[in-house]
């Protein structure tokens, strides 16, 4: 995260204040040296705190570098949320395109409060896929950046808790979440993942909550990927069901925007309870179904064909069960040379999204260029 030291921060060596800001800013140097954020400030801030730290190897020589550099260290375009570290905190304002808050200076102590930016998921490859979208996000903007962060495993249904764990700690935090829509205009679920998440942190300038707009994670990988990887999984005794499910899968690019942001990879779509209780699942389901030409031409009758199926019975295959297609493009993704991912516009929209969020929260100083 990039923070900004305000002038407020210079106070004499008999100040009462004197001792706590000296430690706050010598954490948030030393993290900062580390490459775990990145700081600049203004320059009379930096000036003072060159001369306060002059005798330290690491902080004075951090100070030392931004000071020779005080002219090209400013909040960079690419970066639209920064925090400033002042004496008395005012609220969030907005100057042109940057949100900026500001934290106070006792915050920043003990000096875990500023350790990496902690990027709570619901599983850990959950992570690994949006490091994976930052990198695109930063290639597109054609910008080089050093960025740091740690993985924290959510826990799936427990990811409201890791995350109250994190802020409890008063650490630095970034969590992406998918807001479980099953069709278009399905209401946030209070017992979803992110519905309990939600509202955790509110006013905590130092916490981010992104929710996706999709149903899962699978639904954001990009699918070029999915089919230079898929004959790899269809081998052994389920290659025919496997060859199926991917070519009644591949019907729904037909209506991919409308579709695709909220179709079940895992599990398909189910004649079930909650299938029998919702009129959109139904009308998002009948879309599924036209989209299919085979399915249409055996019973064009979607209603019939409803009535025909079991309870539990599948409407409409899933891809992948289980954790498979993220796999399959992680997979892909960590064998390297990997092709530009193509990307339909929800896909993208979720993408840059993400990763400026990423970039906000995670840009962090290039330790080589400290010494």
């Amino acid at each position: 995260m990039l923070f900004y030291l305000t002038n407020s921060l210079i106070v004499k060596d008999d100040d009462s204040r004197y001792s706590e800001i000296h430690t706050a800013i010598n954490n948030l140097a030393l993290q900062t040296a580390n490459g775990h954020h990145a700081l600049i400030g203004d320059i009379e801030a930096i000036t003072h705190f060159r001369e306060t730290f002059a005798s330290d190897s690491i902080v004075g020589s951090l100070f030392n570098k931004i000071y020779q550099n005080i002219a090209f260290e400013v909040v960079p375009p690419f970066v639209n949320y920064y925090v400033e570290v002042v004496t008395n905190a005012a609220p969030i304002r907005t100057e042109g395109d940057k949100t900026i808050a500001q934290v106070e200076y006792n915050r920043l102590i003990p000096l875990e409060t500023t350790n990496k930016t902690a990027l709570v998921c619901e599983f850990l490859y959950d992570a690994e896929f949006y490091s994976f979208i930052l990198k695109w996000y930063i290639k597109q903007l054609r910008i080089n950046v050093h960025r740091a962060f740690h993985k924290v495993d959510g826990g799936g249904i427990n990811t409201h808790k890791n995350i109250f764990n994190e802020l409890k700690d008063d650490h630095i935090t970034l969590s992406i979440v998918d807001t479980d829509c099953r069709y278009p205009e399905d209401p946030e679920k209070d017992k979803s993942t992110y519905g309990k998440c939600k509202g955790i942190g509110d006013g905590n300038v130092l916490f981010k909550l992104i929710p996706l707009k999709v149903h899962e994670l699978e639904n954001l990988v990009p699918l070029n990927y999915v089919d230079i990887e898929f004959p790899n999984w269809t081998t052994g005794p389920e290659r025919a069901n496997h060859e199926r499910r991917k070519k009644a899968f591949d019907y729904l690019k037909k209506e991919a925007e409308n579709i695709l942001p909220y179709f079940d990879f895992k599990k398909g779509i189910i004649k079930n309870e909650e299938y029998r209780k919702s009129p959109k699942l139904q009308s998002f389901a009948k879309m599924c179904y036209q989209q299919n030409d085979e399915f249409m031409a055996t019973q064009p009758d979607f209603d019939k064909f409803v009535d025909s199926l079991q309870d539990k019975e599948k409407i409409y295959p899933e891809l992948i069960g289980g954790t498979g297609t993220i796999n399959l493009v992680l997979n892909l993704i960590n064998r390297g040379n990997v092709p530009d991912p193509i990307l339909y516009n929800f896909q993208k929209r979720n993408w840059e999204i993400i990763g400026q969020g990423m970039l906000n929260w995670c840009i962090a100083r290039t330790p080589e260029a400290i010494h």
